[in-house]
C-alpha cells in the first residue's frame, strides 16, 4: 500500500521589524483615544483624566513616540529654547557659564541651544544667523564686541538679548587703560588675564603692537585663548594632563623653535 506523499514544510517567513517612525495616530490607536486627546495629554496644561493620561503615556513608552512640537510652535509662536553663544567650550570659565545657564533654565520648560565662536566675531555672526532661523525666545552672548551685521540681525529679531562677561561698550577701552597706567607708573612685570578676549582681529593686532612697543621695558605674561596672541609670543606655557590625571607645565620658546626648523630645512 503506497504511503501518502509527505507535505513539504513551508519555510518560515523572516520577521521584518517595523522601522516606521511612530506617529500620534499610532499612540491614539494603541490607547483607544483620539489624536486630539493624545495631543492634550502630552502638552503642558492639557485637561485629560488621570487614567486616560496614564494609558496614553504607556502607549507612548511602548511605541517610543516623541512629540513633534514644531507644529505647535507655529501656532503659539513659542519654540521653547534659548540660544547661547560662548567663545570656547574648552575654557572652564565659559563651560561653567553654559552649565549655569542650563541649570537656571531647568524646570522652566526652556531648553538650551549652545554654540561656540572659537573667538571669531565672523563665526559668531554665522551662528547667530543660523540660530535665529530657529526662532529662539532669547539670545545670550559673551562680550559686547559684534559685527555690524550681527547687531542688525539681533535688532531685527525683536527678542531679548543678554550680553555677559563684558560691559557692552567699546571693548578696546580696558587694554588701552592698561598701557595708560604703564606710561603713568611703569612696572617691570605685568600679568594680563584674557584682556583681549572680546577684541576682533584688527584690535588684537593693535593690542599686540602695544605689547611689542613696551616689551623692551617690561615683561608681559598674557593668559589667553586667542591664536593671534599665541603666535606673537616669545614663549608659550601650557598645562598638560598625562596618565593618571597628573598635570605638568610645559613650555616652548617659539623663536628657538623657528630657528631649529629653519636650520633643519637648510640641512
Amino acid at each position: 500500500m503506497a504511503g501518502r506523499p509527505k507535505a513539504k514544510a513551508k519555510a518560515a517567513k523572516p520577521v521584518v521589524e517595523d522601522t516606521r517612525v511612530p506617529t500620534m495616530a499610532d499612540v491614539a490607536q494603541r490607547a483607544g483615544v483620539s489624536k486630539m486627546t493624545v495631543s492634550r495629554a502630552l502638552r503642558d496644561g492639557g485637561v485629560v483624566s488621570k487614567e486616560t493620561r496614564e494609558r496614553i503615556l504607556a502607549a507612548t513608552e511602548d511605541l517610543g513616540y516623541v512629540l513633534d512640537q514644531s507644529a505647535g510652535s507655529l501656532s503659539t509662536k513659542r519654540t521653547g529654547f534659548i540660544a547661547a553663544i560662548v567663545p570656547s567650550i574648552n575654557n572652564s570659565n565659559f563651560s561653567d557659564t553654559a552649565r549655569g545657564i542650563a541649570d537656571t533654565l531647568a524646570g522652566t520648560g526652556l531648553q538650551l541651544l549652545l554654540g561656540y565662536t572659537d573667538y571669531s566675531v565672523q563665526r559668531e555672526e554665522q551662528l547667530i544667523e543660523a540660530m535665529l532661523r530657529r526662532r529662539p525666545e532669547g539670545v545670550i552672548l559673551t562680550g559686547g564686541n559684534h559685527t555690524p551685521r550681527t547687531r542688525k540681525l539681533l535688532k531685527a529679531a525683536g527678542i531679548p538679548v543678554i550680553e555677559t562677561w563684558d560691559v557692552p561698550l567699546d571693548s578696546t577701552v580696558f587694554p588701552l587703560l592698561v598701557f595708560a597706567v604703564f606710561l603713568a607708573r611703569p612696572s617691570p612685570f605685568y600679568i594680563l588675564d584674557e584682556v583681549e578676549a572680546a577684541l576682533d582681529d584688527a584690535n588684537i593686532d593693535r593690542f599686540l603692537q602695544l605689547v611689542r612697543r613696551f616689551s623692551d621695558r617690561a615683561q608681559f605674561v598674557i593668559v589667553t585663548h586667542q591664536k593671534r596672541t599665541m603666535d606673537a609670543a616669545d614663549v608659550l606655557y601650557g598645562v598638560s594632563m598625562g596618565e593618571g590625571g597628573v598635570t605638568k607645565v610645559i613650555s616652548r620658546r617659539l623663536s628657538h623653535a623657528d630657528e631649529t626648523e629653519t636650520e633643519a630645512e637648510a640641512a
